[in-house]
């Protein structure tokens, strides 16, 4: 009698909180951050190729986790580096084909990859960043943020609201996939 109860209260509670189940049940995605495409005239921000790969992963490492256990697990900036496509930047691959991004990702084991560049237009500092999926070799959906500064010297100190957003996509992805697995593996028993 108090296991079909047991049973009970514990479907209650998964049908209550299905985005609670979903986090829980899932492991920490491991994420690294490519060095970011720079795009400024000759000589300007050269410091910014390091600080914001580096100032990034730092950040994202102090989001890692959430109340409900880790979210992601940071790959280290020297595992990244050491993997990437033999010094040439991917950047130059990326419009052609994305196997150089999906290479780096695979031999760091990592899930997500964080890609991006940083461009001036007209006097304007644009920061963009994206979520790449090692295992689809593609841009997740709805992971694009565009920062943008009138200095120079805003953009780093910015990048923990990056982290952050980051962090945050990556959960909110898992979610997604993780409802799509049980609503095909509902209909597929049905």
């Amino acid at each position: 009698m108090s296991y079909g109860r047991n049973f009970f209260i514990a479907l209650v509670a998964l049908a209550l909180f299905p985005t609670l189940a979903c986090q829980t049940g899932s492991r920490a995605r491991r994420v690294g951050v490519m060095d970011f495409a720079i795009n400024l005239p000759d000589g300007q921000s050269s410091s910014l190729k390091k600080s914001i790969p580096d100032t990034l992963t730092a950040s994202l490492a102090n989001e890692a986790s959430s109340p409900t256990g880790p979210v992601v697990d940071v790959i280290e900036r020297d595992a990244v580096e050491a993997a990437s496509t033999k010094g040439k930047p991917w950047w130059r691959f990326y419009k052609l084909r994305t196997a150089p991004l999906q290479d780096v990702g695979k031999r760091i084991g990592a899930d997500y990859l964080i890609v991006g560049s940083l461009n001036k237009y007209e006097g304007t500092y644009v920061l963009n960043s994206r979520l790449f999926s090692v295992a689809t070799a593609n841009v997740v959906p709805e992971t694009a943020i565009e920062r943008s500064f009138d200095r120079e010297e805003d953009i780093v100190p910015s990048l923990q609201s990056v982290a952050r957003s980051m962090a945050y996509q990556v959960r909110q992805y898992e979610i997604r996939v993780q409802k799509a697995k049980q609503a095909y593996s509902s209909q597929s028993m049905n």
